[in-house]
C-alpha cells in the first residue's frame, strides 16, 4: 500500500466501481501516469451479484448485465478522454462484471502494470464488501498475486474535483 517515490512505473492501471467517490482514485492514477509517462488502463469492475433480489423482477439479467457493460463503457470514455485531456498519451480501458474480489485479482495477475490504484472502503458505506482490515488484507493478496505495488486512495481525501 505504500508509494514507492524513486520506482519508475510504466504501467499503472486504475479500478474503479463507477461511483463518485472514485473521481480522487481517477485523479491520483491520472497523476502518476503523467508523472512517470506511463501507460494507464482504467478497469470498471461491477459486481455480478448486485442484482439478486431484484432479478426475479426484471428483465432477463443478461439484458440488464449489457446495458450495464454499455454504460461502464461510457463512464470508461469519458475517463479516457480525461486522461488524454490531461496528457496521457497511452490509455486503455475495460469493463469486468463478476465477483470483484476474483476481477481484481485477475486484474493484478494479467494487467502487467507494477501498479494498481484504488479507492479504500467506506466505512460509512453499507454496501461495501470489506472492512478495513478485510481491505488491508486483501491489498497484500493482490500485490502478491499481481507482483504489484498497490496504491490506495482513503474515502477521507475523496473530495468533488473541479
Amino acid at each position: 500500500m505504500a508509494e514507492m517515490s524513486k520506482a519508475k512505473y510504466d504501467h499503472i492501471v486504475c479500478a474503479i466501481r463507477g461511483r463518485p467517490a472514485n473521481r480522487n482514485t481517477v485523479e491520483r492514477a491520472i497523476e502518476l501516469a503523467l508523472e512517470h509517462h506511463a501507460r494507464l488502463g482504467f478497469h470498471l469492475v461491477i459486481p455480478e451479484d448486485f442484482l439478486e433480489a431484484a432479478a426475479p423482477l426484471m428483465s432477463p439479467a443478461r439484458t440488464v448485465f449489457e446495458r450495464l457493460r454499455e454504460m461502464g463503457e461510457y463512464i470508461l470514455a469519458v475517463l479516457c478522454d480525461e486522461a488524454h485531456r490531461r496528457g496521457v498519451r497511452h490509455v486503455d480501458v475495460h469493463v469486468h462484471i463478476g465477483d470483484v474480489r476474483e476481477e481484481l485479482l485477475e486484474i493484478a495477475r494479467q494487467s502487467g502494470a507494477q501498479v494498481l490504484v484504488l479507492g479504500e472502503p467506506d466505512p460509512a458505506h453499507p454496501r461495501s464488501i470489506f472492512t478495513p482490515e478485510s481491505f488491508r488484507e486483501f491489498v497484500r493478496e493482490l500485490e502478491q498475486a499481481g507482483h504489484l505495488t498497490v496504491i490506495a486512495v482513503p474515502p477521507e481525501s475523496w473530495i468533488a474535483l473541479e
